[in-house]
């Protein structure tokens, strides 16, 4: 599988994907991940955790902006392997690139990483030393930002914040077959928040794809790569999931060999919020409006500081 497409996925910001990388690395180094041209795109992106296989001869480089080496792993032999995420927050504002350097051959190397991602906001920019416009430089006089961000600690986001059921659903699958298909109820969204599964002998012999809201195969997993299904690797917060649906979210197994397998998967229930139907261009009514305008949630959408 290849890193997971978010400028193809990104639909209901912010929005947390999940990318599984298999590949054969040759000794020397070796491009794992690369998102670019985030500042033409005005994009923002945060690596927010990552899983490897354990590899001593393998070291891990990231880069964030511009800068080389600013997250750096010396001895993949010292990481926990893929039942675990490994602890990281790296925001980027115009690329984030991956690289194995191997000291030898390695097959089937795995790296399987979360990536959040929205639209570059004043707070974005002002965090990560981004170039303001002139609209959002008004914005964080108007609303304070820089002032707050000196003030006290950024609060971490959390993909479980307004979710207010939580459930799961598991099974076994031994050919492909639907796993979840969710259609909220008017008003409602569905949130993914974690996928676990039973990992393959070898790769490509079972895969997750998720689709949403007429967006098809925005993650395409290959279960080498997942936590195993006994595992819950959904916390700290930050580590999770978090990908939307307000018309319908749709979880499928394909199985070429092998099986059967367990997967389990981590979903919620919320009610869409108004701040929420403003930044992601839903209908407003008029009570709607009356509570944007009274909370000055027009600003704070755009500002990125909501939803």
């Amino acid at each position: 599988m290849s890193q997971v497409d978010v400028r193809k996925a990104l639909k209901y910001p912010p929005e947390v994907f999940m990318g599984i990388v298999v590949k054969d690395l040759s000794s020397g180094l070796n491009n794992i991940v690369s998102y670019t041209g985030l500042d033409v795109a005005k994009l923002f992106y945060a690596l927010t955790g990552f899983s490897t296989t354990i590899a001593s001869n393998v070291a891990l480089d990231i880069t964030s902006d511009g800068r080389p080496g600013y997250v750096t792993v010396s001895n993949l032999g010292a990481v926990r392997g893929l039942d675990y995420m490994e602890e990281v927050r790296v925001g980027c504002l115009r690329e984030l690139i991956v690289r194995a350097r191997a000291i030898s051959s390695v097959s089937n190397f795995v790296f399987r990483y979360l990536i959040k991602a929205s639209h570059a906001k004043a707070v974005h920019k002002l965090l990560y030393g981004g170039t303001l416009t002139p609209r959002e430089r008004d914005l964080g006089e108007k609303l304070g930002i820089a002032e707050s961000i000196r003030a006290y600690p950024v609060e971490v986001w959390n993909p479980y914040k307004g979710v207010l059921d939580i459930k799961y659903q598991s099974m076994s699958v031994s050919t492909s077959a639907t796993i979840l298909r969710i259609t909220p109820k008017s008003g409602w969204k569905a949130v993914l928040l974690g996928i676990s599964g039973e990992r393959p002998a070898s790769p490509n012999a079972f895969k997750i794809s998720v689709s949403r809201d007429g967006l098809e195969d925005i993650m395409e997993l290959d279960a080498y790569g997942l936590p195993t299904y006994a595992t819950w690797w959904g916390s700290p917060a930050w580590n999770t999931l978090r990908v939307v649906a307000i018309d319908e979210l749709l979880i499928e197994a394909e199985v070429a060999s092998g099986g059967p397998y367990k997967v389990r998967i981590v979903y919620g229930l919320a009610p869409v919020t108004v701040a929420e139907k403003i930044a992601w261009g839903l209908d407003l009514t008029a009570e709607d409006k009356r509570i944007a305008d009274k909370l000055n949630l027009y600003d704070m959408v755009e500002a990125g500081i909501l939803p």
